[in-house]
């Protein structure tokens, strides 16, 4: 039983890593200028979420896919600054 317990974390570990990665480019890509932003870059982008969420229907595990709305949500999430940041801001302000 831990045997399998173990592997099925080390594969949950596996497609959490490939979820993160495939963010942080996400990220890398929209904090570059709107200039060097291709649309070539994009669909290279998206083309690997496909393949991603193709790999998890395979598995038949009950990962989370990846969708244009987790994808702008984890994109609101990261380009937000934190809380304490947000209230320095405030402070200034006033």
């Amino acid at each position: 039983i831990r045997e399998k317990q173990w592997k099925e974390r080390k594969v949950e570990t596996n497609y959490t890593k490939l979820r993160t990665d495939f963010y942080a480019k996400v990220k890398a890509f929209y904090l570059r200028p709107a200039k060097r932003r291709s649309k070539e870059d994009w669909l290279e982008i998206l083309q690997e979420a496909q393949e991603y969420n193709a790999r998890v229907r395979r598995s038949g595990k009950p990962f989370p896919l990846i969708t244009g709305k987790s994808i702008r949500n984890n994109l609101r999430r990261a380009l937000r600054p934190s809380k304490k940041e947000r209230m320095r801001e405030a402070k200034k302000a006033a």
